[in-house]
């Protein structure tokens, strides 16, 4: 008996770019890039694997979309907060709020920080990428409030 053209019945559910997007990036923080796969994320959404490459070319270029919708909106907010630095309040104050922001986004949000530390762990390319896009410019910033500290 021949197939009938078009999708299996079973994949009769729509998932849009921002579902699928979601789904992975709870794997990733869950499980870790070398335990997903894009065929297990598909069939988990009733989709073909194919829709996967479709919209995000890769499994690494999915990652990255996933990290950074997960990580993105954190970290410009802790480098905002260590920066606002003027003269009516001392670094000091800026590090220990910043500390606060830190365990509050930790208690929030612990996926990103397992996402991070599983990450770093590896090394690699990843590992790469995190700290380029995310820790250098942070770790940047808390530096330099570390020295105004000290010159204080």
């Amino acid at each position: 008996m021949a197939r009938t053209p078009g999708r299996p019945a079973s994949y009769n559910r729509t998932f849009s770019r921002d579902d699928l997007l979601d789904l992975a990036t709870r794997a990733f923080a869950e499980k870790g890039f070398s335990d997903v796969s894009i065929r297990r994320l598909a069939a988990e959404a009733g989709v073909s694997d194919s829709l996967f490459i479709h919209h995000f070319g890769s499994k690494l270029k999915l990652w990255r979309e996933a990290v950074d919708r997960m990580i993105e909106l954190e970290f410009p907010q802790l480098i905002a907060r260590l920066s606002r630095h003027d003269h009516t309040t001392s670094p000091l104050v800026l590090l220990q709020d910043n500390f606060a922001e830190i365990l509050r986004l930790a208690q929030q949000r612990p996926a990103i920080f397992r996402l991070l530390f599983n990450e770093l762990d590896s090394g690699g390319e990843r590992a790469d990428y995190l700290k380029e896009k995310y820790l250098i410019p942070y770790v940047t910033i808390f530096d330099h409030t570390i020295a105004q500290c000290q010159a204080q």
